[in-house]
């Protein structure tokens, strides 16, 4: 079953790179969750073990003698944590080497991605978020050929 991660919620990282995941989220990552660089490598990303086990799969198939291949397996791997659970406030530790890659200050923004979860910058995303919303119809547009969306028309979606 996959899971449905939804919704924005702020929150801070303390002096030591902690941050209480938002309850909202908590019962859905789960045990064993892993926290890895996004995709656009411009935030981390929380992985439900299932979804990270898709990942771990796809990147096994790539061959050791590919050079190409083997320097974004080392990129993800180096950038990558598995978190067996939480404290007993609800936080997790977010390593030094993993917030400064992702930019991370201490105000940051949980932001629910369907199957898994992107924790960002507060800033940064708001600058993404700017840009974003600039081009929300070229987005759209792009969305609907690209991926057979429902035509908002029709179906008065998203």
């Amino acid at each position: 079953m996959a899971e449905d991660f939804v919704g924005t919620f702020d929150h801070s990282l303390d002096n030591k790179g902690r941050t209480i995941v938002p309850s909202a989220f908590r019962e859905q990552l789960g045990t064993g969750f892993t926290a890895a660089m996004n995709s656009e490598w411009k935030a981390l990303a929380l992985y439900p073990s299932q979804k990270w086990n898709c990942i771990r799969e796809r990147l096994s198939r790539m061959r050791d003698t590919d050079p190409a291949a083997m320097a974004y397996k080392r990129m993800v791997s180096a950038y990558a944590m598995h978190v067996d659970e939480l404290d007993s406030q609800g936080r997790v530790l977010l390593p030094k080497v993993m917030r400064e890659k992702a930019g991370l200050g201490q105000r940051i923004l949980f932001i629910g991605m369907g199957d898994y979860v992107e924790v960002w910058d507060a800033a940064r995303y708001a600058q993404h978020e700017s840009a974003s919303l600039a081009r929300m119809d070229e987005l759209i547009a792009y969305v609907d050929e690209r991926y057979n969306a429902c035509s908002r028309t029709n179906e008065g979606g998203i």
